[in-house]
């Protein structure tokens, strides 16, 4: 939930800079600075995903041998 509400808020302020940009106001760098904090965040969501499962496999591979 966490990392779904950066992306959002993250997506947001890129969408902002689009606008800034367009109007000739912002640096085309901020955009992509941007960018890659919003890859980041989804990268991490898609770890955290994956760490979710596979603890889930582990207890259940353990519960399912007792």
């Amino acid at each position: 939930e966490f990392y779904d509400k950066q992306v959002l808020k993250t997506q947001q302020v890129i969408d902002l800079l689009q606008t800034a940009y367009s109007n000739g106001g912002k640096d085309f760098q901020d955009i992509l600075l941007m960018q890659q904090e919003l890859l980041q965040y989804k990268m991490a969501k898609a770890s955290a995903v994956k760490q979710y499962y596979w603890a889930l496999a582990q207890l259940d591979y353990l519960t399912a041998n007792q």
